[in-house]
């Protein structure tokens, strides 16, 4: 019998090799654009907002006599400090771990193989992980000195856990390297800290808990294969095998999700969405199954 382990860790992504500008250049570089009436940041109406920023949502309320320019100016040198490390945020130290297991025996008759393995691999995006499981069998049997028995077994499933794949803003390095600093991601109090996305408001880290896509994966096949030599010269084989793989993916935005809240403010419901009695949607889920069956005998 053998048994081995591996434990396995991963680095996550630090800010200081994706070379962003931090808040006070980010911030300068926005004071610049002012300066040179080059900043375009405007709303509907007072109080609404389109894709902006907090740099741009105090611009805005200080040009619709929200809040006073001293104001405005207060909150941008707070901007300047925040300095949000979204690699912080939205990534970890991984930890992966593997094991795998086998023994073997048998007599002159018979001799048998086992296997098996499971695999724990998280990576460093929070919230995202596969785990996967495998056995394989395989045994040979001498029924008479002239007829053999053999049998073989595989399987193996994996499941995956992973971001949203249908909206494009859940990719969380994507965000971590393409968002400014100069954006809190709490408040003062210790909520979420809210962007505004086409007048919705949007935290990614919440966001994050409201949709997900699962993955999995399964997979046997088998064959029996008989030999019988009944005669010097001549052999009769048979060979009986199956296969099945099945593979599910099913992507899932629940009520409160950008992706479900922006449908319901453009009045437009996809056919690929299904409402569920929990308050979740489903979106592009797809099975697949196949299966094999072959039966060939001869004479040798």
């Amino acid at each position: 019998m053998n048994f081995s382990s591996t434990l396995t860790m991963g680095e996550r992504p630090q800010i200081a090799d994706a070379y962003m500008m931090n808040s006070k250049e980010r911030v300068d570089v926005n004071l610049e654009m002012l300066q040179r009436n080059l900043f375009n940041a405007n709303s509907p109406k007072p109080g609404e907002y389109g894709t902006v920023t907090d740099f741009e949502r105090y611009f805005i309320d200080a040009n619709d006599k929200r809040i006073s320019w001293g104001q405005f100016e207060d909150n941008i040198k707070y901007l300047e400090t925040v300095n949000t490390d979204w690699f912080k945020h939205l990534f970890r130290n991984s930890l992966s771990q593997r094991y795998n297991v086998s023994f073997s025996g048998g007599n002159e008759k018979t001799t048998f193989y086992a296997s098996g393995s499971y695999n724990n691999d998280q990576a460093t995006a929070k919230g995202v992980g596969q785990k996967t499981y495998t056995g394989s069998l395989k045994a040979y049997t001498f029924l008479t000195p002239k007829m053999r028995l053999g049998v073989m077994m595989d399987i193996n499933a994996r499941d995956n856990k992973s971001f949203f794949a249908v909206d494009s803003r859940e990719n969380p390095y994507e965000w971590a390297i393409y968002t400014t600093r100069a954006q809190p991601a709490f408040d003062n109090n210790g909520n979420y800290s809210y962007f505004y996305h086409n007048t919705l408001k949007y935290n990614f880290m919440e966001n994050r808990g409201q949709g997900w896509r699962n993955a999995n994966n399964f997979g046997l096949r088998s064959s029996v294969d008989f030999e019988w030599k009944f005669m010097k010269d001549l052999t009769f084989t048979s060979l009986f095998s199956y296969t099945k793989q099945n593979t599910r993916d099913v992507d899932i935005a629940l009520e409160d999700s950008y992706f479900v809240r922006s449908r319901k403010k453009i009045i437009m419901i996809s056919s690929t969405i299904q409402q569920c009695r929990s308050g979740k949607m489903e979106v592009i889920e797809e099975e697949r199954h196949q299966l094999t069956v072959r039966l060939p005998s001869g004479i040798k």
